[in-house]
C-alpha cells in the first residue's frame, strides 16, 4: 500500500507540473544561457544544459497586475551556489509577453509575500554583506515600489533599518543605462587610477542608494569600499575607491563625497536616509557597537558632511 501511495503521489505531482503554466520561452532561453556560460563544453560533468528543469521556474505575483511573474531557483547548479546560498531571480511579466529582471542575487533564503502596499521580499545574504562573518544572519527586506518599478530597501523583519556597507544591488545595472554624469564619473575614477600608475581588472561598479537629501530621487555610487586600483607606482596619489553622486531637486548628479576603503552604512529608518561613517576599532561589530558619525546633505556646498 505504501508503494502504491508513493506512486500515486508521484503521478499527481507530475500532473500538477504538466498543468502549471509554462514560463516564457525567452526566460527559459536566458536561464539556459546563464547556466551554460559557467559550463566548459569540453567537460562531461557537468554537461551543458539542453533544457532547464521545469522545477526551476515558479509562478509568483510581484505587482498584482494579473500578469504572470516568475521566480527562478538555481539550487542544484554548483556554479550558482556557495556558502551564501544559491542564486535566486525574480522576473516581472510584461503586457507584451516579455519579462524584466527585478531581483537577482545569491541568497540563503528568499520569501516573497503580498503586503498591504505591495510585494514584500525578505532575503538572507551571506554575513559579509552585513559586515559580519559568513555564517551569521544578514536579513534584508525590500518593498515593491510601483512608481520606480523596482524593489527598494526597507526596514527588515527584525525592525533594523541600518544597511551596513553599500546596499546590495537587487539587479545589475549596465553602465550604458546609467545617467551620463555617472558614466563620466566611472571613467574619471578609472583615469585617476591610471594617473597613479595603477590598473583596474574591471570597470568601477555602479549602483543606487537611498535618497539622502529628501528630494525623492535615489542617489548613485561609483566604485566600491575596497581598493580596486592595484599595483600603483604612486601610492601617495591613491584615488578614491568610492564616490557618491547626489541629485538636488531632480537636477544632475554631482560628486558629493569620496573616500578610500571607507566603513560606511545607510540608516533608512529616517527620511531622508542618513549615511553614517563607522569608527572601526578591532573590538567592535559594525552592526552593533561601532561608534557612528552621521553625515548629512549640505545644500549650500552640495556635499555630504559630518553632522554637527
Amino acid at each position: 500500500m505504501r508503494r502504491l501511495a508513493a506512486v500515486l503521489l508521484g503521478a499527481v505531482a507530475l500532473l500538477n507540473l504538466a498543468a502549471a503554466p509554462a514560463p516564457p520561452k525567452a526566460l527559459v532561453d536566458h536561464v539556459r544561457g546563464e547556466i551554460n556560460d559557467e559550463v566548459d563544453p569540453r567537460d562531461e560533468d557537468p554537461a551543458p544544459v539542453k533544457e532547464p528543469e521545469r522545477r526551476m521556474f515558479k509562478r509568483v505575483d510581484v505587482n498584482g497586475d494579473g500578469i504572470a511573474d516568475w521566480r527562478v531557483d538555481f539550487e542544484g547548479f554548483y556554479a550558482w551556489c556557495g556558502t551564501g546560498g544559491c542564486r535566486q531571480e525574480l522576473w516581472l511579466g510584461r503586457g507584451d509577453g516579455g519579462v524584466t529582471e527585478v531581483f537577482g542575487a545569491q541568497v540563503r533564503e528568499l520569501r516573497l509575500k503580498r503586503g498591504k502596499a505591495g510585494a514584500v521580499l525578505d532575503v538572507d545574504y551571506h554575513g559579509s554583506v552585513c559586515g559580519l562573518t559568513g555564517v551569521e544572519e544578514c536579513p534584508r527586506r525590500y518593498m515593491w515600489d510601483p512608481a520606480e518599478m523596482a524593489f527598494l530597501p526597507a526596514i527588515n523583519a527584525k525592525g533594523d533599518g541600518l544597511l551596513v556597507g553599500l546596499p546590495a544591488s537587487v539587479v545589475d545595472i549596465d553602465l550604458k543605462d546609467a545617467p551620463p554624469e555617472i558614466q563620466v564619473e566611472a571613467k574619471a575614477l578609472a583615469d585617476r587610477c591610471a594617473r597613479a600608475g595603477g590598473k583596474r581588472e574591471d570597470p568601477p561598479d555602479i549602483g543606487r542608494l537611498p535618497d539622502l537629501n529628501g528630494d525623492g530621487v535615489r542617489e548613485w555610487y561609483v566604485g566600491s569600499q575596497y581598493a580596486d586600483c592595484q599595483d600603483m607606482t604612486e601610492p601617495s596619489a591613491e584615488p578614491e575607491a568610492l564616490v557618491i553622486m547626489v541629485s538636488q531637486d531632480g537636477g544632475p548628479f554631482t560628486l558629493a563625497w569620496g573616500a578610500t576603503q571607507p566603513d560606511i552604512g545607510f540608516d533608512i529608518s529616517s527620511r531622508p536616509a542618513v549615511m553614517v561613517q563607522f569608527e572601526r576599532p578591532s573590538s567592535c561589530d559594525l552592526t552593533n557597537d561601532c561608534p557612528r558619525k552621521p553625515m548629512r546633505w549640505d545644500p549650500a556646498t552640495r556635499k555630504l558632511s559630518l553632522a554637527p
